[in-house]
């Protein structure tokens, strides 16, 4: 009887383990999504920046 009780603990300590690493893995993608966009905007302002440099000597 405790065997069984025993093994449904750790079958559920590992599920809770999982479960956990699981929201670790979705947290961090969804942090690296938001980055993209401003990086894509960051990207562009100093682009526009370099032009308008650029035209400034010419």
């Amino acid at each position: 009887m405790s065997q069984k009780l025993d093994e449904i603990n750790k079958e559920i300590e590992e599920e809770l383990l999982q479960s956990k690493q699981d929201e670790n893995n979705e947290n961090n993608s969804n942090k690296s999504n938001m980055n993209k966009p401003r990086a894509i905007f960051l990207c562009l302002v100093l682009l526009m920046g370099l032009i308008s440099f650029i035209r400034l000597f010419m």
